[in-house]
């Protein structure tokens, strides 16, 4: 938080907007989740992040954060877990959350190859991309992360629209979080596409990318903390190991027998270029 004046300024919008969301609260107790309104009670990021997101308009950073926190009763965030998904959805993407960049934000490590997600598995890829963010949350406080993206292997299949139209609702939920994205080795057949997409992207997000050659990449980050598969000294995966295989838990995520083999398909391509 800023000192002088302009934390005693920071400090009194803080507590106004708190006070307006109590009364929200006591009227529309039903429309938010419990765990959400106690964050709002006792961390006062929750409700800086939205006044720095909105350039200290009082009126925008709290109805920012009433939409938000109504989202977030919807979509059930707060009662997402772990066991909510299946081994394989972590190797699509090689999803890691470990260490820290040169400045000190914590690291979200994607790799984006070539494959389309099959459509029956979208909805739950959404969820955990919302689980991801919510991890991100724990560890990232006010410094935020950085998201190392390996592009290199990415392609056309990757642009698919239901997945792009959600992920694009997810930055204004989570205002301060992420930093600086960082594109790792874009293909130059995917300039054009990737332009266009930036088109539709929200100009704070834009400011934040970074297309850079993997030869960069130690600007940002400690060669010990990237990947062999991105030149880098680490071998080890940081993800759970205790996730059940798809075909241990597909009837209890409520999906069908079908999608083990269309899930197996794609690994095939994803596992050339795991670490």
């Amino acid at each position: 938080m800023p000192s002088g004046s302009n934390s005693i300024d920071l400090s009194i919008m803080i507590e106004r907007i708190r006070e307006r969301l109590e009364r929200e609260f006591g009227e529309n107790e039903t429309l938010y989740h419990p765990n959400d309104i106690e964050r709002i009670r006792t961390d006062s990021w929750q409700i800086e992040r939205y006044i720095e997101e909105y350039h200290h308009n009082e009126d925008k950073a709290y109805d920012a954060i009433v939409k938000t926190l109504k989202w977030r009763k919807s979509e059930r965030v707060n009662e997402i877990r772990e066991t909510d998904f299946f081994k394989e959805i972590w190797t699509f993407t090689s999803a890691e959350i470990h260490g820290h960049d040169h400045q000190g934000r914590a690291l979200y490590w994607v790799t984006v190859q070539n494959v389309s997600i099959p459509k029956d598995i979208i909805d739950l890829a959404y969820r955990f991309t919302l689980y991801l963010a919510e991890q991100l949350e724990k560890v990232a406080g006010r410094n935020g992360c950085t998201i190392v993206a390996n592009v290199r292997h990415a392609g056309l299949r990757n642009f698919q629209l239901d997945i792009i139209r959600m992920l694009l609702t997810l930055p204004q939920h989570y205002p301060g979080l992420v930093r600086l994205f960082l594109f790792v080795d874009q293909p130059y057949l995917l300039r054009t596409v990737t332009n266009i997409f930036l088109n539709i992207v929200d100009e704070k997000i834009r400011k934040r990318m970074a297309f850079i050659s993997n030869a960069d990449l130690t600007k940002y980050v400690d060669p010990k903390l990237i990947p062999k598969s991105m030149n880098g000294m680490r071998t080890k995966l940081f993800q759970p190991t205790n996730i059940p295989s798809i075909k241990d838990c597909y009837e209890r995520l409520g999906l069908g027998m079908k999608i083990c083999d269309e899930v197996d398909k794609a690994l095939n391509i994803v596992k050339k270029h795991l670490i």
